[in-house]
């Protein structure tokens, strides 16, 4: 784990950047906890993988995923995060992002626990289904 926002900074760019085959990058700080970069290089994926291995295996880096933004198939990201990594556009080299996970409870939909009670019938209801209508206020 980076200490603060500083050490994440040092990380991304003196010792990522100076990594001969990263041309440039930016990053995301999530909730001071997880950390995003995305990185243009020139190099292909072997030698990328090689090249950054070693920085990547950082006491402060637990895990990392190493893949082509332009293969991603699917990505449920908040629309100014979305933007940040794939955009194209000279913004801020870094990001900071704040939020809160909604609870299961806040997630569920009044009509589709109807509709699933009406297609499966009252026991087909998850613990949380039923918390949820038990608690329910209209």
């Amino acid at each position: 784990m980076f200490d603060d926002h500083e050490d994440i900074e040092f990380y991304c760019n003196e010792v990522l950047l100076n990594n001969p085959v990263v041309k440039k990058l930016k990053f995301i700080v999530e909730n001071t906890k997880n950390l995003i970069i995305i990185l243009d290089s020139d190099s292909n994926h072997e030698e990328l993988s090689k090249s950054l291995h070693k920085d990547l295996l950082d006491q402060n880096v637990k895990f990392y995923f190493l893949f082509r933004k332009d293969e991603v198939v699917s990505a449920n990201l908040p629309e100014e995060v979305k933007e940040f990594i794939f955009s194209d556009s000279k913004q801020e080299h870094f990001m900071v992002i704040q939020y809160s996970k909604r609870s299961r409870l806040e997630s569920l939909d009044l009509d589709n626990v109807l509709e699933k009670i009406k297609r499966d019938g009252i026991d087909s209801l998850t613990k949380d289904e039923k918390n949820f209508l038990d608690n329910f206020d209209y």
